[in-house]
């Protein structure tokens, strides 16, 4: 699927179950289908406080935030979202919610005076609820970029990242930082694995580890997830696992869906760390899509990549496939608890003892992330991985090679987008039907649709 057939500019909704309520039940189904018409989703789950809720808004640079209330307190609690939202500079953020029959009429009357755009009334039709929030939520509310400060600033300059002809990206205050963040440099470390491997639970982990030693320290997660191939849609929902620290300013998490890019990451992930780097951030910790096997883009990306993978995940033959070795600095069996791990290592020494050796050989590290054993050995081990590459010489001139492949990517990226274009003329329409009636063969087209990428002679051989 082309990267041009995603939406250009997806709607980011933040949805949230308050504290003290755990029925996440009703606002999952919402979730669902809101994803399923081609919204970007960033849940945060349930017994969220009011303070986390404002926080993630603003760094996820959300249209709308919306909340599932059945417990009750939803008019203190409500009311609450909106204070904090105004204290960050979130104010234009609109605030929306339901609770079947805890919510009445009456209190949304209360709950409007206190900033509240709307309620979702018990009995309202899921269709109403999906159309309402695509209808009147559909666009960023709309505000002076030259208001933006701290983590709003950097949240909306990563949102320009993500959408390459958007205004956001071209105005003066976003050039600024953008240029700030060419000067800047941060460690990176990437972490990659299956679905279910852990991965955001040992993210949090991790970002223990770093501000216990740097209590002062800033640190950025970028938490990469699939976009459906057809909507554009996506659940991000790795905040859930990472509400440790989902109330630390010196922590700044962002969510991006692949928005139809292959490889594990998002193709604004390296701005992304760039923007981190220039607001101050020594550390970015990228956490990939998840979905499958190991996704091998990540190593080309991040300095260190450390692979999460789990008991009885694969015979010796997985161990073995391709990329697998060149992707990994550090190997990590997480759920090491479980019945499996001493097979898990032993296929992973089998890999690198036949492979060629090199002067780093990937340690390999047991870990349960749910309890943080074996994670601080983990941060040691990558901390050691940046020594090396340190003294060895080779930090740098990795970073140089990312910035080639990235150029790459991106200039792949703008000719999709024009090879879309001339797909919407004529002339395509033409060379697709001489391919299904064997006139020309698919490679022959190509080339006669190709020689027209980056003018409008498409049009013009259509007229």
């Amino acid at each position: 699927m082309s990267l041009n057939s995603q939406p250009q500019h997806p709607i980011r909704i933040l949805t949230a179950v308050p504290i003290c309520d755990g029925h996440d039940s009703p606002i999952i189904t919402i979730n669902l289908e809101l994803a399923r018409h081609g919204v970007e989703l960033i849940y945060l789950g349930y017994n969220c406080p009011a303070s986390a809720i404002a926080r993630a808004a603003i760094q996820e640079d959300v249209h709308a935030v919306g909340i599932s209330s059945y417990n009750g307190g939803h008019l203190a609690f409500f009311n609450e979202v909106a204070v904090r939202l105004r204290k960050l500079g979130g104010g234009h953020i609109p605030l929306f919610g339901g609770g079947g029959g805890t919510i009445t009429p009456q209190d949304e009357v209360v709950m409007n005076r206190r900033g509240v755009d709307r309620i979702f009334f018990a009995g309202t039709p899921l269709a109403k609820i999906v159309s309402t929030i695509i209808q009147h939520y559909g666009r960023p509310p709309k505000m002076k970029l030259s208001s933006l400060r701290g983590d709003f600033k950097l949240a909306r300059a990563i949102s320009g990242a993500e959408i390459s002809k958007s205004k956001i990206r071209k105005a003066k205050q976003i050039q600024t930082l953008k240029s700030q963040s060419l000067k800047c440099k941060s460690f990176v470390v990437g972490v990659t694995g299956p679905g279910g491997a852990g991965k955001s639970t040992m993210i949090d982990e991790l970002v223990r580890c770093y501000l216990q030693q740097h209590p002062q320290g800033r640190v950025a997660v970028l938490a990469n997830d699939p976009s459906h191939p057809d909507s554009g849609g996506a659940i991000l929902g790795d905040r859930v696992r990472m509400q440790g620290h989902d109330l630390d300013t010196g922590v700044f998490i962002r969510s991006m869906a692949s928005r139809g890019h292959l490889g594990g990451l998002a193709l604004a992930v390296p701005e992304a760390i760039r923007l981190f780097a220039a607001a101050g951030m020594p550390l970015v910790l990228v956490e990939t899509v998840g979905v499958g096997q190991v996704e091998v883009e990540v190593a080309s990306a991040t300095d260190t990549t450390v692979v999460v993978v789990n008991p009885k995940w694969g015979d010796s033959i997985q161990a073995n496939k391709a990329g697998l070795l060149e992707t990994a600095d550090i190997f990590v069996i997480n759920k090491a608890d479980m019945p499996g791990a001493g097979q898990s290592r032993r296929d992973l020494e089998q890999m690198l003892d036949l492979s060629t050796p090199g002067d780093w050989r990937p340690p390999i590290l047991e870990t349960v992330s749910t309890t943080g054993e074996g994670v601080d050995a983990l941060w040691a081990e990558i901390g050691r991985h940046r020594a090396f590459l340190v003294g060895a010489g080779l930090l740098e001139p990795s970073r140089r090679q990312r910035l080639r492949r990235e150029f790459r990517l991106v200039l792949r990226a703008r000719i999709e987008v024009e090879i879309d274009r001339l797909a919407s003329q004529p002339l395509y329409a033409e060379l697709d039907e001489d391919v299904v009636e064997h006139r020309l063969d698919p490679y022959e087209a190509a080339e006669k649709l190709l020689a027209h990428v980056g003018d409008d002679s498409g049009r013009r051989a259509a007229n």
